[in-house]
Formats: C-alpha cells, structure tokens, sequence
C-alpha cells in the first residue's frame, strides 16, 4: 500500500527504473528511502506539464535515457551520500574500519605464530648430565646407591591416633609417625604406640640405611642416563632420587634418635654424619630443586642434632667429631648456584620459540604451554578448558618479546640473582636492594611483554634467603658444640664467643646475615642462648617470634631465630 501511494502519479517505467536504481544501491535502508523519494520526487516534477498517460510515458522514457545506466547511477548515488555524512560519522566510520583491519592483521598474526616451529640445535639435558659428571669411576656415584632405596624403603605404619601436631619450619600438622618423628624433640613426648611405630619402622629398613650409609661415604653423586637432543626436555629430566634421599634422611635422623634413646651415642653420631654427607651430594652447580632438597635435608638435621644435645650428654670426644665433621661441611659455604639453571632457561626458550638464525623469533603458544604442563606449572591446576588455555597463550605469545631479548633479560636476571646470592640479606636491606622490587619497578606493559619470563623465572629472594638462613643454622650449630665443649673442659660456661674463640673452641665467630653482626651469645640464669636478629633484622632480645595461632617459630617475620635452647 506504502509503495502505491509513492509511485501512483509515475508511469510504470519510471517506476521500474527507480526501483532497480535503489536496489543496485546495495546500502543501508534509511539512505535508500532517502535516494527513492528524491527520485519520485524529481520524476514528477518533470512529468507535472504532462496531460496524459501517453505523454507522462513518453517523457519518463526520454528521461530515464537521459538518466543512463541504473547501476552507474546507483554508484553515483551512492557515492553523494557517502560524501554528505557530516564528520563526526567519517571519523567514526573511518576508526571502525581501521579497528576492523587491526584485528584481522592480529588474527592473521596469531594463525603466523601458532604455525611456528621450533630449531632444536643443542641437547642441553645432555650439558647438564655432562657438566655434572666427574671424571671417576661408577663406584664413587651414590646416585646408584640411592637408585636401590627406592626398591627397598618401606613406609611407616599408619598410626590410630588422630593427635594434630603444632606446625613445625616444614608446615606439617598431620598425624602420621614421620611428622610425629619430626615435631618432637624428645622421644618421652611418644605415645607407646607411636615409639613402638618408630621401632617397627626403622627395623624393617635395615636395608636402607646401610644403603644410605654407604651412599654418602660416596664422594660423587650423578645422573648416569643419556638423553638424545629431539625427545628429551630438560623439563622432563629425571633428578637424582630426590624423594629417596629425602625418605632415608629422615628415616636416619630418627634412628638416630632412636639410638640415642638407647645410650648408643656413637651411632646417633654417625646417622648425623650420613644425612650431613648425604645432603652435601644435592649442594653446589645442581638445579634449584636439587640444592633445595639439600639444604632442607641439612637444616633437619640441624635441628636433629640440637635435640640430641639438649636430651643426652655427649662425651667431650663425641662433641668434637660432631663438631669437627660440621666446621668441614660449613667450610664449603654454600651458596645457592644458578649456573646449572641456566640450562634449563636455554631449553626452554629452544623448543618454546622460533629461530631465524639471527638470534631472534617468537614465541610458539603451543609449545609455551606444553612446557609449562611439563614443569607442573600451575597450569596444570586450573579448570580453564585447555582451548581456552591455549587462546590465551597465543594472545600473550602475540605480545611477547622476541627471543632475543627474552633470553637477555633472563640472563640478566640470574647474573643479578647470582650476585645477590653472594651478599647478606642485611646488605640487600640497606641497599634496598632485591629482584622482587625490580619486578615491581615494571611497567605493566614490560610485565605483559616479558609474562613467559616471569613465569619460568624461580623466586630469587626466597631462595636465596634459604641458604643464608642455612649456613647461620649450621655455623650457630658448630658455636653451640663449642660452648658445650668449653663447658665440659672447664666446668662453667665461656663469656662470650670471644672468649671461646681466644681458648681455641672455635676458629671464627660466625656473622649474622640478618644484623652485619657477630651473631648474639647470652649467658641466661639457666644456661647460655644463641639466636640471630631473624627476619626481621632486629634485636628483639633473644625472643623467638610467633606465626599463625601464636605458635614459636624460628624463622617467623617477628622476632628473633632463636638456635639454643631448643624450644618446647
């Protein structure tokens, strides 16, 4: 009805005409209305003088050839209208159109970078097991002997008591013997089912222990396999029994404690010396994980060994080979060494981005993200569906950094953490230096740009923390032998950690990481303490601080790390 009213003064040619016009318009709908009425409009203002039907097809035909072509006229149409938009709807226009090429250049983009392959050149699993692979004979490797403990270990029984333990440095709070074991600092705090446990468990592994006993007489400990370039990651790289060595050393501490319990303080001795051994196969130019196995193994045993001294009188010759074997240990100063690590960063760059030959290329989503899987990153957690992990992987390799500058900053990184590792939390504190607050200096874009190196990179400062957390542990332990020998000799207790050092009981007196300082010695109406400022880095009198539910704690944020007396 609509259409009728609009074209019934015109001839039906006109209108034909008029139609086909503002269908080869192809636009929007408002604009075509627009074209139309101004076409009828103009059609019958040339036809008004017309008096008849005839005459009105006559002239409607002479003007449609005068016209031309409907198609061209469309275009040309069209083209007005396009021209007369006011220019807030060009600018408009003109950002969408721009927006539209963007995002299809980025998808193109993505679809490049997906399709990436990595050039797999150097078997770094291979430089690793090389560079840490002396020159000596099969029978110097502990590796092998820890190999077999993994055949013979037998676990504890499970105990029927539910009686939850207060969170010890390792976070335990579970009712199972080894906890058990590890909380208490004198085997009177058992129950007669879990001493009876404790007997059962360390009798059933005679076998392992003579295995770990020999193990760490050992002088080495490496990785015997081989790996070839294409099917071995060294995200996949199998470490030397960690989980067996962390079982047997905890399985030694507590026959030590169990043959200390039955006056064999000799063989307690000697359990301490096999876990100190042992430890030492995991420390220097290793991975992280595998020097962090160690010095947890270590610090155990620091703490095995001051609740043997606080429970037993050991003889003075017995303090001195504790001692002695402890001042060699602690002479090698360890120190965390990322040099190993470095493999694993060049690995992982190989099979996670492309190579152009120069140095540089991008980096391969789907590679990116197989290796985190690999790793146990916490990718392999989430509830993400792995399409939608895997979007999000090419969306951050899109915007990464090439692999050229991804490999600088990571080196820069461990070249920083590294020096880091050689200076005293207490220096960093007044340098107010740390590789935390250099990540935080970022700018949001540099952490987008750089989100895979954040990713892969381990946290520096706290392991770093770790180990000078270690040595002061043990070098406090080697001063709490002195002064117990000191005793022993002279029937009361040295003055100070001078006087110990001026008699020959030590050969330094330790410096606290934490303060800058020698480390605090105190005579006490019940004895003598030994702590360090802690965490904190302050002297809060000899007064160990507290975490969650008020619970003592050595190395918490709010006190000081009280080494002796050993807290109850």
């Amino acid at each position: 009805m609509e259409h009728k009213n609009l074209f019934e003064d015109l001839p039906s040619c006109a209108v034909e005409y008029i139609k086909l016009i503002i269908k080869k318009m192809k636009w929007r709908k408002k604009v075509r209305e627009d074209v139309q009425a101004e076409l009828i409009a103009h059609f019958e203002d040339a036809l008004h003088d017309c008096k008849t039907n005839d005459e009105k097809e006559k002239a409607a035909k002479e003007l449609i050839a005068n016209f031309g072509d409907a198609e061209l006229i469309a275009t040309l149409a069209r083209r007005a209208k396009k021209r007369c938009r006011p220019m807030w709807q060009k600018a408009i226009i003109h950002c969408f159109q721009a927006l539209g090429i963007l995002i299809i250049c980025l998808i193109l983009y993505c679809f490049y970078i997906s399709s990436g392959k990595p050039t797999l050149r150097v078997n770094y699993t291979q430089e690793y097991l090389n560079a840490n692979r002396p020159t000596a004979d099969s029978n110097a490797n502990a590796n092998i002997l820890y190999s077999k403990i993994a055949k013979v270990y037998v676990e504890p029984s499970k105990l029927s008591t539910d009686k939850k333990l207060p969170n010890n440095d390792c976070g335990s709070g579970s009712s199972d013997l080894i906890s058990r074991l590890n909380e208490t600092h004198s085997l009177n705090e058992l129950t007669d089912e879990e001493f009876a446990a404790a007997n059962k468990w360390v009798d059933d592994n005679n076998e392992t222990i003579r295995l770990f006993v020999d193990a760490s007489k050992r002088p080495y400990c490496w990785n015997e396999q081989e790996s070839n370039l294409k099917d071995s990651s060294f995200f996949a790289l199998l470490l030397p029994n960690l989980s067996d060595i962390r079982n047997a050393a905890k399985l030694s501490a507590s026959k030590a404690k169990l043959d200390a319990y039955q006056g064999n303080l000799d063989g307690a001795c000697q359990n301490i010396f096999s876990i100190w051994n042992s430890a030492g196969h995991l420390l220097g130019p290793r991975t992280i994980v595998e020097q962090l196995v160690g010095v947890a193994i270590e610090i155990t045993s620091f703490r095995t060994t001051r609740d043997l001294l606080t429970e037993y009188k050991f003889t003075p010759q017995q303090l001195k080979l504790l001692q002695n074997n402890l001042e060699q240990l602690m002479a090698k100063k360890y120190s965390i060494n990322y040099q190993t690590e470095r493999f694993f960063k060049d690995d992982f760059i190989q099979r996670c981005f492309t190579d152009n030959g120069k140095g540089n290329g991008h980096a391969i989503p789907s590679d990116m993200l197989q290796s985190l899987y690999e790793i146990n990153y916490d990718t392999t957690k989430t509830s993400e569906h792995k399409y939608l992990q895997h979007f999000k992987f090419v969306a951050i390799s899109a915007i990464s950094a090439d692999r050229k500058d991804f490999s600088e900053l990571i080196d820069s990184f461990y070249d920083t953490a590294q020096q880091y590792a050689l200076t005293t939390p207490w220096q960093l504190r007044q340098e107010n230096k740390s590789l935390d607050s250099l990540l935080n200096s970022w700018s949001r874009f540099k952490k987008i740009r750089y989100m895979n190196a954040m990713t892969i990179l381990p946290a520096f400062d706290k392991v770093n923390l770790l180990f000078h957390r270690y040595n002061i542990d043990g070098q406090s332990l080697v001063s709490t032998l002195a002064v117990l020998r000191y005793q022993q000799d002279n029937k009361k207790l040295p003055e100070s950690l001078q006087q110990l050092k001026d008699a020959g009981y030590i050969a330094e007196i330790p410096i606290d990481p934490f303060s800058g300082k020698e480390i605090i010695y105190k005579l006490t109406k019940d004895g003598f303490t030994i702590y360090s400022f802690g965490l904190d880095m302050d002297d809060d009198g000899g007064k160990m601080g507290v975490r969650e539910k008020g619970k003592p704690y050595m190395w918490s944020d709010n006190g000081d790390a009280v080494f002796w007396p050993v807290g109850h």
